[in-house]
């Protein structure tokens, strides 16, 4: 994996706002969307395709759930297994308005919608 494009992919994390989680989402947690460098982490960390190209949306991936509606990449006791690497969908839950936290978890400050999706389309040309 391009070692640059993995520190700018970083550097936009960052950006946003730090929350104190409590570690309750897990029932929020299913089949997502990402770009596809988030795709290629999260498949190189479990060393197996679970996020695959979503075929309407070119350069899109998304997270295959089986036969459950939890997100295949959560442990027995509801972590997450890819923490670390987790895609932006994931560490902007609650730190967006439109996706405040069910369960109390608030962040510094909210991001507004439209420096969420400026972070996203940055993060999707890195993909490129």
């Amino acid at each position: 994996m391009n070692e640059e494009k993995v520190k700018r992919l970083e550097e936009l994390y960052s950006l946003l706002p730090k929350m104190e989680c409590k570690g309750l989402c897990q029932a929020d947690c299913a089949g997502i969307m990402m770009s596809g460098i988030e795709a290629a982490r999260i498949n190189e960390t479990v060393g197996q395709v679970v996020a695959k190209p979503w075929p309407l949306a070119p350069g899109t991936f998304y997270m295959k759930v089986a036969t459950t509606p939890k997100c295949p990449l959560l442990g027995l006791l509801g972590e997450c297994t890819v923490y670390k690497v987790r895609p932006l969908i994931c560490r902007a839950y609650g730190a967006v308005k439109r996706m405040t936290c069910a369960h109390g978890c608030r962040p510094e400050r909210y991001i507004s919608d439209i420096e969420f999706l400026e972070i996203y389309r940055e993060i999707e040309n890195l993909s490129k």
